[in-house]
């Protein structure tokens, strides 16, 4: 339901773009302000990612998105990345990009 704020009127964002609109959006993600909040009220917080990686619920559901055909997460190779993982932290899609292919 946020694609819409997250793209505005473009198609294709940065992966970096990507996740800061979408934390604005969705305060809870990766990045957005509720979930630093309760990071930093975590003494013991159950895994530490670094700022390349995307936590295992994002990346489901961002790999969910792309396999219903509402987004294309690309992996260029002249561009930053970020790591989307699964079960146990292991590495499952790089992506550089970004692509909105429907509106949602």
């Amino acid at each position: 339901a946020v694609l819409p704020l997250v793209f505005g009127d473009v198609r294709v964002l940065a992966q970096g773009d990507f996740f800061e609109r979408l934390a604005e959006s969705l305060p809870i993600v990766d990045g957005g302000s509720l979930r630093l909040q309760l990071a930093a009220q975590s003494t013991q917080p159950w895994r530490t990612e670094s700022g390349t990686d995307v936590s295992r619920s994002l990346s489901a559901a961002l790999l969910t998105l792309e396999s219903s055909g509402v987004l294309r997460l690309e992996e260029r190779s002249d561009a930053p990345q970020r790591m989307l993982l699964g079960r146990g932290g292991r590495l499952l899609h790089r992506l550089s990009h970004i692509e909105r292919l429907e509106d949602a």
